[in-house]
């Protein structure tokens, strides 16, 4: 989340055109990241379509702002292994 929220504008901007689509991991290890909503709020400055990746079992709300993001595809689910 730190790259789609402080990247380089430029750099960015060279995405379009390049990739198809952006994914972006909203948690490490099992656990969601605290504060997910702040980079979340930047996503919008992604100029390709992007997902938010979530853990199964994470604390997730859905930031206001993503559903308005005309990018915004919606949501991949990360399974964990109960073992």
């Amino acid at each position: 989340m730190d790259w789609s929220a402080n990247a380089d504008p430029a750099a960015l901007a060279a995405l379009k055109g390049t990739v198809n689509e952006v994914v972006v991991q909203s948690y490490q290890g099992r656990t969601t990241i605290p504060g997910y909503e702040r980079y979340l709020a930047r996503l919008a400055r992604v100029p390709v379509p992007h997902k938010v990746a979530l853990v199964q079992g994470g604390e997730w709300r859905e930031p206001a702002a993503l559903a308005a993001d005309p990018l915004f595809r919606g949501y991949v689910v990360f399974l964990v292994n109960p073992g």
